[in-house]
């Protein structure tokens, strides 16, 4: 079934209680499920469906067949809805505020040419102080892109904890089937929001 839907079936994830049993290719193998085992095993039972990661991470439940009218993107779109993401990102600094800094410092470098021009070095320390100490503020709070950095919040953290839990159960599955981690990996785009895709392969998942 993973390669030819004519064929007995070849691959499947069943579910029993603790633990995981993969059959692959005649290749039975066990693995204890973990964080990331079933982050997997959520996608996997959910084919086309964009799951967030803050669902993921919340412990998401199966959706009822009823919600399932919203696997396709562009019906989402064209029904103007929408999947809340995750947190809402929070700006360092507001852009007011990074604006007036930049016109301070501005100020400041024009300031220091003329006391320059004046030799009057008496006045420039202070003023080298004051610019320095503002110029490492909006290295902090604004990127070279021209947008104020955000605070590292709980959906960034959120996104490296499921990712990461993903990585190490899909590096369980390639220590005991390399082909299958192969194709598992191709079927999955990791974004804001995550989706599993089958193209080559096709997964079933019993329950027991």
């Amino acid at each position: 079934m993973c390669e030819d839907s004519n064929e007995h079936e070849k691959c499947s994830f069943t579910i029993e209680g603790k633990y995981v049993c993969i059959d692959y290719k005649g290749h039975q193998h066990k693995l204890k499920r973990s964080i990331g085992l079933n982050h997997l095993l959520e996608l996997i039972s959910n084919p086309g469906l964009p799951i967030s990661i803050m669902q993921l991470d919340c412990g998401w439940a199966s959706p009822a067949p009823r919600y399932h009218q919203f696997k396709d993107t562009n019906q989402l779109r064209d029904m103007d809805l929408h999947l809340q993401r995750g947190f809402l990102s929070q700006p360092l600094a507001d852009m007011q505020t990074i604006n007036e800094v930049k016109e301070r410092l501005n100020d400041i470098i024009s300031q220091l040419a003329e006391l320059e021009e004046n030799c009057d070095y008496a006045a420039r320390d202070d003023l080298c102080e004051e610019r320095d100490s503002l110029a490492d503020y909006l290295k902090q709070v604004y990127s070279p892109n021209g947008k104020a950095r955000n605070f590292q919040n709980e959906g960034y953290r959120q996104r490296k904890r499921v990712k990461r839990a993903i990585n190490r159960a899909m590096e369980q599955i390639a220590t005991l089937e390399p082909d299958l981690a192969t194709e598992l990996a191709a079927c999955l785009k990791l974004r804001d929001v995550w989706i599993y895709q089958p193209d080559r392969i096709n997964i079933v998942i019993r329950r027991f």
